[in-house]
């Protein structure tokens, strides 16, 4: 079993990789429980079935510079309130072991600490499942 570390991770649009990536963090997928329990339900426990599902959202942390294309980009994602097909993230610096998914900028946060590099936090709503791809 592969024990990797994060660093060399990618993460991008299909016009190119976002730069100064520092953290990235899946929100994680869940299905929603449908009660299914009955009157006439042979048990007095709750039943229940898997509903919708959500695909989540990820927030990605950079070293942020507005006059980097990729932020400049990534905030006009978040201006034009549009889906874009072209998202993945790379894992050790793979472009083969990727997620891709769609998704839209859903909010877009700022540090500006004292005597620290300007961070911002990009978060993408996904708008359907992640596909995963391992070659």
């Amino acid at each position: 079993m592969a024990k990797n570390i994060g660093f060399g991770s990618l993460f991008g649009t299909s016009t190119g990789a976002i730069g100064q990536v520092v953290s990235m963090s899946f929100s994680g997928m869940e299905s929603a429980d449908v009660e299914t329990t009955a009157l006439d339900s042979t048990t007095n426990y709750r039943q229940y079935k898997p509903g919708l599902q959500e695909p989540g959202e990820l927030s990605v942390q950079v070293q942020y510079d507005k006059i980097l294309a990729s932020h400049k980009a990534l905030t006009a994602h978040f201006n034009s309130q549009t889906v874009l097909e072209g998202f993945y993230v790379g894992f050790n610096g793979s472009t083969t072991d990727t997620d891709t998914f769609g998704g839209y900028v859903k909010s877009l946060s700022r540090e500006v600490p004292l005597g620290e590099l300007l961070t911002a936090t990009f978060t993408i709503k996904l708008s359907a499942a992640p596909g995963l791809t391992v070659s």
